[in-house]
């Protein structure tokens, strides 16, 4: 629920914020991105809270941008007696690049990014991702996009002494988000 109010309240800002009919793109060279996505890299893992993650995005050309991401969460757990109060320190980075098709309202996009993603507490998971994504922005004014993606790749997770290493590859990030163009 907390995710369908974030978009529904980025969608209210850029009604707000001017023109909502679309007016083009914002995706020229120089131009700075501001993602905020309702999936993170690793949230897969079953613990912790690293579903947040803010991704900058530099555009070098109408067509290419190179994405620089950080999400952080930190968690306090205090049950009642007997047992014990627990905590948690979740963070996520990632950097990658996309390459769009088209400058248009509605652009679509192919690229590649590396996630990492640690989970506290008392036990640490980690978790690392190499991932080729493609997806869309849908640019409801010059300056706000809505976007959808979808990634694929290799991921390396350390998921404590009881469960051990594990590898996989398929589907290992995907969501929704909102672009503020500056």
């Amino acid at each position: 629920m907390k995710k369908i109010n974030l978009v529904l309240a980025a969608l209210l800002a850029a009604t707000a914020s001017g023109n909502v009919l679309a007016a083009g793109n914002n995706l020229s060279m120089g131009t700075f991105g501001l993602n905020v996505s309702t999936q993170a890299p690793g949230a897969g893992l079953g613990q912790g809270n690293a579903n947040f993650l803010m991704t900058g995005k530099y555009v070098l050309q109408a067509d290419m941008a190179l994405l620089m991401g950080f999400g952080f969460g930190n968690n306090s757990v205090t049950p009642p007696a007997p047992a014990a109060a627990t905590s948690s320190t979740d963070i996520a980075f990632l950097v990658g690049a996309r390459k769009y098709f088209s400058a248009g309202d509605f652009s679509p996009f192919i690229g590649g990014r590396f996630d990492y993603t640690s989970v506290g507490g008392a036990t640490t998971v980690s978790a690392v991702a190499f991932a080729a994504e493609a997806g869309a922005e849908y640019f409801l004014n010059k300056r706000f996009s809505l976007e959808g993606s979808v990634g694929a790749g290799y991921t390396s997770a350390d998921l404590g002494a009881v469960q051990g290493k594990r590898s996989f590859f398929g589907t290992n990030n995907y969501g929704l988000s909102a672009n503020f163009y500056f």
